[in-house]
């Protein structure tokens, strides 16, 4: 499922449990998929929004012009 599939209500809560596991709330870096290209992509910071489905979304590094 692409991140812009999802649809439904999301509940933000930050209660961090020091497990070695990402939390929602914390930034992380993981590899992430180019849009133009799923089978490249590169390692950044996202925050992780749900840690049951690890969910996360991309922080931008720089302004989206378009």
């Amino acid at each position: 499922m692409h991140l812009a599939d999802f649809e439904g209500p999301v509940s933000f809560e930050y209660a961090p449990v020091a497990d070695g596991h990402p939390d929602p709330g914390e930034v992380v870096w993981t590899w992430v998929p180019f849009e133009d290209d799923p089978s490249r992509g590169k390692d950044r910071p996202v925050l992780v929004i749900d840690a049951q489905t690890f969910a996360a979304v991309a922080a931008a590094v720089r302004a989206v012009r378009g």
